[in-house]
Formats: C-alpha cells, structure tokens, sequence
C-alpha cells in the first residue's frame, strides 16, 4: 500500500543483510537544478518491514487536530502492508463516512453508536467496531485521544431489515446507456457479490470464483449473451473503485440502489424467467438444501447455461 504523502517509507536493500529494511523520512524539500528534491533522513535499519513502519509511525508528528480519517491513513499506512487482506477494514471506513472529518480527540460515546447506528448489516456493524477499536489503540499509543471509548459502547441492535429492491427494466436501459456502467450490468446479470465481482475469471463462456460461504466458494457462472462483451473487455478494479464507480453511477443517473440489489435483480430475474430454482441457488452460491438435492443433484455448466439463456 502507498503510504500518505510526507509520511516517509520503508524501502528493502540488495544483498545478504542482517537488517535490510530501511526506513526513511522526508524532513524537507530542495530546489535542484529547478526542480523540486526531497531532503530525506534516515531513521534506522531493521530486520522486517513491519518493524520499519513502527519506527517510522513514532517520528510522524501526529497532532491532537487529526480527523477521523487522518488517523485512519496513518494506521492503514503502517499496518497494511503486514495484512494479507484487508477489504474488510475498507468497507467498513466507507461505512463510517460521517466520522471522516470529526476530529479523533473531540468523539465520544454517543458519536461513534450514532455512526454505527446508521450502518444496517450485521456484520457491517461488527467490522466498523472492530475498525474503532483498532483506531482507539493506534491513538492511545500516539498520544491522539485520552480515553479509550471504543471500549465504552457496545454495537448497536440494526434496525429494521431493509427491503431490497430489483433494478427495473427502465433502470437496466439507462445504465446499458452510460458509459462505464459495464461492470454493474455484469453483476446484475451474474450475481456475483460485488467483492466476487472484482476477481472473478472466465474462459469466454463462463465464469468461475465466488467467496463467503462453502456454497458459494468455486463457483461456475455462465456468462449470460447480453455482458459477453463487458466482461471480455473490463478492466481489473479493486472493490473500493468498483464501490466508488457504483456510487457516481447511482448518483449521475438520480438513482437510489446498493451494490447487493444487484443480486437481487438478478434472483429476481431468475424467478420471472421460471429459471430452475437448484440452478438458481447453484450460481448465487446458496446452500442446495436437503441432503438428496446436494448429493444426487447434478448441475452441469451447460444446464446452467441453459438456464441463465431463459432471462431476457
């Protein structure tokens, strides 16, 4: 991960070294030849990479004026690097959008069960807590807050389940009619989540990945012949741009959907077009049910595309 700008960096040398991580801060800036060079200072040499951004998190000046979301940098840019994944840290700091520019030292209590109170998914909620406590030690150790309220409240009951709603057919029209909506199109006509949606592959008629849950692990989708040609031509994207270029989508065309209505669109397409109701299951990555239908079902990747065919 990059660290923030003016933090410094932790770089790795050649050859057999006891301590070869180096950790580096920029103290000051030049002008050489015209141009701009940075003034670099040395703060010592480690054996890991992990122990070169410790270091270099003691000597950051970290006032009592950070955000919310500058201590987030901070933390994301020193613990990031030693995390195998961290999308779930991600989405949960996008959850907590309202916090971003409160000032760390200013929260409290009630702050952070509001901010949460208005995340609706279980687990969402579960993740933010477990992004502020995270955040609450990295500030106890840096001198940035006082108290340690993320210990002071506990997670909020969700309100009232929300109810998803499918893209209409009017809807699906306008986003074929937008340039770069491709890729929300082929989650509505995959129904893939939309961390699958991102690292998915394919072999030009289907597409294998899936995540979550043992149903849902190495899965086959067919590519249905209305997104042959965005999935053959898209971009890879991680799942905080797709999340980003789904919000601008929604917001350019004034309309009010999340990612996972997506999948509903897609279920719900499924049921109109009297797709099979195992196959269904089987490409959402549900759990078949009855130990006949797991055991004596079998569904080939051409019955799916057979199935996935019947949706217009």
């Amino acid at each position: 991960m990059k660290l923030p700008q003016g933090y410094g960096s932790v770089y790795k040398k050649s050859g057999r070294r006891r301590k070869p991580w180096v950790a580096v801060k920029t103290i000051g800036w030049e002008i050489v030849d015209g141009k701009a060079k940075q003034k670099r200072k040395v703060i010592g040499y480690y054996a890991t990479k992990a122990e070169g951004l410790e270091a270099l998190a003691v000597t950051v000046p970290l006032a009592d004026s950070c955000t919310f979301a500058e201590v987030y940098e901070r933390w994301s840019a020193q613990h990031y690097p030693t995390m195998v994944d961290h999308t779930y840290y991600d989405s949960a700091y996008r959850n907590l959008r309202k916090l971003w520019n409160e000032k760390f030292a200013d929260l409290k209590t009630i702050d952070l069960e509001n901010a949460i109170g208005e995340i609706s998914a279980p687990t969402s909620r579960k993740n933010a807590k477990l992004l502020i406590n995270q955040l609450y030690k990295y500030a106890l150790k840096y001198d940035l807050a006082a108290v340690d309220y993320s210990r002071r409240f506990t997670v909020p009951q969700p309100p009232t389940k929300i109810e998803r709603k499918p893209f209409s057919d009017a809807e699906i029209d306008m986003l074929r009619g937008t340039v770069g909506a491709e890729m929300i199109l082929v989650q509505i006509y995959s129904g893939w989540r939309a961390a699958e949606l991102v690292s998915f592959t394919d072999d030009g008629e289907y597409m294998y990945g899936g995540s979550k849950t043992e149903a849902g692990r190495n899965r086959v989708v067919p590519i249905h012949h209305s997104i042959a040609g965005y999935v053959a031509d898209r971009k890879t994207m991680t799942l905080k741009q797709y999340y980003g270029l789904f919000e601008r989508t929604m917001k350019k065309l004034g309309l009010n959907h999340t990612t996972h209505d997506c999948r509903v669109t897609f279920a719900t397409k499924c049921h109109l077009s009297q797709v099979d109701p195992l196959a269904e299951k089987k490409m959402l990555g549900h759990d078949l049910g009855g130990v006949t239908e797991k055991v004596y079902t079998k569904l080939s990747k051409e019955y799916l595309k057979s199935e996935i065919e019947k949706i217009e």
